[in-house]
Order: structure tokens, then C-alpha cells, then sequence
């Protein structure tokens, strides 16, 4: 088994996130961001969604086109994209993966789940090796 990989983002409240097997990020989340993720369990609007995670609804309109954070739900009428809040935590793995100086290509294939521990590992020593 591999030692865990963490990124740290040192902080007063960090929150720790599981980007993928074994490896975990301490990223501070705005405050009430976590406390509403307690409290909400509902779907919400892009604006709302992209206010809670501190972006613009553009970048998320980016990942849904690049495949990385797909809104839960599409109105077929009025083409409005719906988010959960369990995709916050979705949101931070990819924001945290990307500050980390991974590019969004790099990031779906770690994220999507069909590279194998070994090739991740191997993603994140190259990764390493720059620094």
C-alpha cells in the first residue's frame, strides 16, 4: 500500500477533501460554505451553486463541457443547469487538483476513475518532479 500523498493549503479551518484513492487535500473552504453543505441536501440553480463554491458560472459551464463537474440536472426547456450540494466537494477536488498545477485534462483522468492507483501515483511523482 502507498503512503498517503497530501497537498496542503494550510488555513484556520481546513477541510479535508479525498481527491482519489490515497490522496488527500486540506483546503480551506469559505466560511458557511460548510455548514450549508450540513444543512442542504437540495438542488439549486448554477448562480446559487457558483456563489457557494466562490467561482463564476462560466468556469462551470467550462467543466461541464470538458466533462469534469456535470450539473445533476438540465431543464430541457429552459436549458437551466441544476447542481446538488453533495457537488461542492466535487467542485474543491478540482479547484485543489488544479491550484496543485494539474490541467483539466490531467485532472478528468484522475478523477474519472479508470486510472488504476499505480498510473495515479505515477501522474503525481511527475507532478512532483517539477517542483
Amino acid at each position: 500500500m502507498q503512503p498517503e500523498r497530501i497537498i496542503k493549503n494550510l488555513s484556520k479551518n481546513p477541510l479535508t477533501l479525498t481527491l482519489t484513492v490515497g490522496l488527500y487535500c486540506h483546503c480551506k473552504v469559505p466560511s458557511g460554505v460548510h455548514a450549508n453543505l450540513m444543512q442542504r441536501r437540495n438542488v439549486m440553480k448554477i448562480g446559487e451553486f457558483a456563489n457557494l463554491c466562490g467561482t463564476k458560472i462560466s468556469v462551470l459551464r467550462h467543466y461541464d463541457r470538458e466533462g469534469l463537474l456535470e450539473p445533476q440536472h438540465i431543464d430541457k426547456f429552459s436549458g437551466y443547469r441544476y447542481y446538488t450540494s453533495e457537488q461542492i466537494l466535487s467542485f474543491y477536488r478540482i479547484n485543489a487538483l488544479k491550484k496543485a498545477g494539474f490541467s483539466l485534462q490531467e485532472i478528468k483522468e484522475i478523477i474519472s476513475g479508470k486510472k488504476t492507483n499505480k498510473e495515479i501515483d505515477a501522474i503525481f511523482s511527475q507532478k512532483e518532479s517539477y517542483f
